[in-house]
């Protein structure tokens, strides 16, 4: 099923079609498994994994079942080539029915969308009850890190993930908090990762982000809920 018809959104997809096949290999391991590491041990039942990429979900749980959905085209097909449920799909049009959703993760995919608010009204109609949202993004207090440290380390071809990916705004925590709560959702918790992005520095990044330096991790982690006490419409 094919739910592309946002413009702007297409502009993204035509640039993450070009490096789905190498995706992997220019990404940053470490900073995925951190978030991976959050957000697996809550998943259980039907979850849409939104802006998947191509790097899966390592669960043996046999009450989880995966939706992976991306709006570019040949990640869909490398998630295809793992055996795994693949959608090409706009975000901000979710083809799945009211209700009928109990989780939705969204790792690093907002700020790429023309109207993110548009993804979260899409996600709380498409949520159950009592369901998760768990969006991710990176911090804009260190955007100039993005825009100088990662820039001169994508000229000198240096690292496995600094490739020029279209980029609309990244967010502060706060604005998220706010723009999920405008949607009805209640925020269960919100952490802030990578200080030190390094794996094997990992116990002291773990330890930092427990201090005052949380506000200049690079990402930021909420975890929302749809009230269960939503009144459903059919």
């Amino acid at each position: 099923m094919n739910r592309i018809k946002n413009n702007n959104n297409i502009t993204v997809a035509h640039r993450f079609n070009k490096v789905a096949d190498q995706f992997e290999s220019i990404i940053d391991d470490y900073s995925v498994s951190r978030r991976h590491e959050i957000v697996l041990p809550l998943l259980c039942g039907k979850v849409l994994i939104t802006g998947c990429g191509t790097k899966s979900f390592e669960s043996k749980k046999s009450t989880l079942s995966l939706i992976y959905m991306d709006i570019a085209y040949n990640m869909c097909r490398m998630v295809k080539k793992k055996s795994h449920t693949a959608i090409c799909g706009d975000a901000e049009m979710l083809p799945f029915s009211n209700h009928s959703l109990d989780h939705i993760v969204s790792l690093e995919m907002v700020y790429y969308l023309n109207q993110p608010n548009r993804f979260f009204n899409e996600s709380y109609r498409t949520l159950k009850p009592g369901g998760l949202m768990m969006v991710s993004s990176f911090n804009q207090r260190l955007v100039w890190y993005d825009r100088i440290i990662r820039r001169l380390l994508r000229i000198c071809s240096i690292g496995p993930h600094y490739f020029d990916d279209p980029v609309k705004r990244f967010f502060y925590k706060d604005e998220l908090i706010k723009m999920m709560i405008n949607h009805g959702f209640q925020i269960d918790c919100s952490r802030s990762l990578l200080i030190v992005p390094f794996r094997k520095m990992k116990f002291l990044d773990e330890q930092l982000e427990k201090t005052f330096f949380k506000h200049f991790a690079m990402f930021h982690m909420i975890i929302a809920r749809k009230p269960h006490d939503t009144i459903i419409i059919n």
